[in-house]
C-alpha cells in the first residue's frame, strides 16, 4: 500500500525564504530613505516608543489640510487633527517626554502631544506645527 503524505517544504526552503524576506525589507528601506532612518525608527521602538518629531509635524499638517476640507464643525472636531496624540522626545535625551520634565521617572505619566493647542494638563502642542483654522474645542 502507498503511504500518502501531505506536501512538505524542506527546512532549507523555509530558511532561505525568511532570509530573502529580511533582505527585501532592508533593500526597500534603503531605497525609501536610507537604512539610517529605518534603524533609527526601530531603535525608537525599543528605547521607549516615541515618535519622530519631524514626521509628527508632517502628519499634523496633513491632518490639518484634511480637517479644513471637512464641511461641519462636528466632523472637524472628530478629525484626526483634533483626536490624534503622540509621544515625543523633544529634548533629545533618548527618553519619552514625561509630565513635569521627569523623563527618567518611569512612573511619571507620559506627556501627550497634540497637533492643536490642548489645554489639558499632561499635554502640549507638537512643536513646529503651523497654525490651522480648525477649532477642536
Amino acid at each position: 500500500m502507498i503511504s500518502k503524505r501531505g506536501a512538505e517544504l524542506p527546512m532549507n526552503v523555509i530558511v532561505i525564504a525568511i532570509i530573502s524576506l529580511i533582505v527585501l525589507i532592508l533593500v526597500v528601506g534603503f531605497f525609501m530613505g536610507g537604512t539610517g532612518v529605518l534603524f533609527e525608527k526601530m531603535a525608537g521602538v525599543f528605547k521607549g516608543g516615541y515618535d519622530e518629531t519631524s514626521l509628527v509635524v508632517q502628519t499634523c499638517e496633513s491632518h490639518c489640510r484634511v480637517a479644513e476640507s471637512l464641511s461641519t464643525d462636528i466632523a472637524k472636531q472628530n478629525s484626526a487633527y483634533c483626536k490624534a496624540s503622540f509621544t515625543l522626545d523633544v529634548n533629545g535625551d533618548g527618553l519619552v517626554d514625561r509630565v513635569g520634565g521627569k523623563d527618567q521617572d518611569k512612573d511619571a505619566a507620559k506627556l501627550r502631544y497634540y497637533c492643536w493647542e490642548n489645554t489639558d494638563s499632561g499635554s502640549a502642542r507638537v512643536p513646529g506645527v503651523l497654525s490651522c483654522d480648525v477649532k477642536c474645542e
